[in-house]
């Protein structure tokens, strides 16, 4: 869950929501990214898989790029994404590209089996595939991926979603991916610094749901978290990391507030 937080909260957020989405015509604006006609349809209501199927239904050339959005936005939900972007036609080898790297190395061999089950036919070509982009020996193994192979057919004039590229995705997942790293050290910094593991889950929920209320955008949040990682790791007192802690989420706040 914390993935989907980092990986959403710093792109999205600086985003306009359109009311009232209707993929089709979003589809064809060419003011809209994917994420945008994305999370106006989830505001409407729609699961996420109906929205996958629909929008390469629109604009099967975007395939790669729907799957690596929809898993930013939704990781949770990768297996119905999956399964959605493969019977819609989108190629298996390509599904378990996008998704390894958009899912931030977070459940690697169940996106595997997910896109086996989904293309049982393709699952040796998969599974060979998804061995040459993890490390670790196994067919999705515990380290997270390289940078995402995200090369979709650009979009034309009229074609949906056209404000969006290969290159935005993979400036998406490259920011999450820059967070995520300078999160994770600030969680190791607090269990060296003592912190119990529910204090600095407590801590970083904090942090990071924080960041997300304010719409900080990824220069805010790796300021932030950079400098709490480096006042851990200089010996700060647990007082002061919690003030400082604090006094971070007011100052981010308030930025919000007036900007």
């Amino acid at each position: 869950m914390r993935n989907l937080i980092t990986g959403t909260l710093f792109i999205v957020a600086m985003l306009p929501i359109i009311a009232n989405a209707d993929i089709r015509s979003d589809m064809q604006d060419s003011e809209l990214s994917l994420v945008q006609v994305v999370q106006n349809a989830l505001d409407e209501g729609m699961p996420i898989d109906a929205i996958v199927a629909e929008m390469i239904d629109v604009s099967p050339e975007q395939s790669n790029s729907i799957v690596a959005t929809a898993m930013i936005l939704r990781a949770e939900a990768f297996e119905s994404i999956i399964l959605a972007a493969i019977t819609g036609g989108a190629e298996p080898t390509e599904v378990v590209r996008v998704a390894l790297a958009a899912s931030d190395g977070e459940n690697e061999r169940a996106i595997v089996r997910a896109v086996t089950r989904a293309a049982p036919e393709s699952a040796d070509e998969v599974q060979q595939l998804a061995s040459q982009l993890t490390e670790g020996g196994g067919p999705a193994g515990p380290t997270a991926t390289p940078g995402p192979q995200v090369e979709p057919t650009i979009p034309s004039a009229s074609g949906g979603g056209s404000a969006s590229t290969a290159e935005d995705v993979d400036n998406i997942l490259a920011a999450s991916a820059e967070v995520q790293t300078v999160l994770n050290e600030v969680e190791a910094a607090l269990a060296d610094a003592g912190f119990t593991a529910a204090e600095v889950t407590t801590a970083v929920d904090q942090i990071t749901q924080t960041l997300s209320d304010a719409q900080a955008n990824v220069d805010t949040a790796i300021t932030f978290l950079t400098t709490l990682r480096d006042d851990v790791q200089a010996g700060a007192t647990t007082d002061e990391i919690l003030a400082g802690i604090d006094d971070a989420i007011a100052s981010i706040s308030g930025d919000a507030a007036t900007g």
